[in-house]
């Protein structure tokens, strides 16, 4: 007999999981997979920050931190990233919130190096010295910044008053580069959203396993609703434990708690998949045995009359 419980809504593609893709294309593990790949490229730029310091190249404590920083994210994403396919609830966990850690922490990098560039746009067309983090930089390797050139950049406002960030903003050429700034920084909080939903998928897949194999074996475990982490549980001893059931209490309901739309799919996924594979002996013998059918079909053996 096969069966009746429920099956993972995970397992089918149907309407309650249309969004549970990557670009509306393929599946959320490969989309993890390529966005960490992308992120994994994006700090190797750590190494030339290194390299740049060894040929003497002259670095801010402002550069300095980010390129260490790159090279600590570096490691971590490659101690993260094998476990993308293997669906590790506490290494994908881990790795959707150091993304979206990273994606904050790169957007106050931005931020800060984009106001220091346009107040120093802003006090070169004044013919002023800006004193902003990382204009030293900016001055020694930036053409418009040499005497020659002062004063003749394209779209420069009035020469007149003191240098500003709100003057430097009036560039012409300002307002192309904050569009792609905030178009990027979408275009992470979407990469970041979605490896939050591939680890809830990951977290939502083991909590169903373990619970299938704890019913087919009659075996009692720790509450499905207390999530992979909870105490007693095979993942929920040791700082690991704790560290999974710190990350899973922020929006609780979210990780674990059910969907009506993917609940009604699997109810109905699963009586269609019960209809088309019981055949008709099957049937007609569970309708016998609940006592709502005819008796089941005999054969005559030999012999018999």
């Amino acid at each position: 007999m096969l069966p009746s419980a429920p099956l993972p809504p995970f397992l089918f593609n149907g309407p309650a999981n249309k969004h549970q893709t990557f670009l509306f294309l393929t599946s959320l593990c490969f989309g993890a997979e390529m966005i960490s790949l992308s992120l994994l490229f994006n700090k190797l730029a750590g190494f030339y920050g290194i390299l740049a310091l060894i040929t003497g190249f002259s670095l801010s404590l402002f550069q300095l931190s980010m390129y260490i920083y790159s090279l600590l994210a570096l490691v971590l994403l490659a101690v993260l990233m094998p476990h993308i396919s293997k669906g590790s609830p506490l290494h994908n966990l881990g790795l959707a919130y150091f993304y979206l850690f990273d994606t904050l922490l790169n957007t106050i990098y931005t931020a800060v190096f984009a106001g220091s560039w346009f107040f120093t746009l802003s006090a070169v067309a004044k013919d002023a010295e800006a004193q902003t983090p990382g204009a030293a930089t900016i001055n020694a390797t930036a053409g418009f910044t040499k005497p020659d050139v002062a004063g003749e950049i394209a779209g420069a406002p009035s020469a007149n008053g003191d240098p500003s960030l709100a003057n430097g903003v009036a560039f012409t050429e300002s307002v192309p580069s904050i569009l792609l700034i905030v178009l990027f920084t979408l275009v992470r909080l979407y990469f970041a959203l979605i490896l939050f939903s591939y680890a809830r998928q990951v977290l939502r897949q083991y909590v169903s396993t373990k619970s299938s194999q704890r019913t087919s074996l009659h075996m009692e475990g720790a509450d499905d609703e207390a999530g992979p982490f909870a105490e007693g549980s095979s993942l929920g001893s040791g700082w690991r434990g704790k560290l999974g059931r710190g990350m899973t209490r922020v929006g609780k309901d979210w990780w674990l708690g059910g969907n009506k739309d993917d609940e009604e799919w699997a109810r109905s996924a699963n009586q269609r998949f019960v209809n088309k594979e019981l055949p008709g002996t099957m049937q007609r013998e569970q309708r016998a045995r609940s006592g709502t059918g005819p008796p089941p079909m005999r054969t005559q053996t030999d012999g018999q009359v």
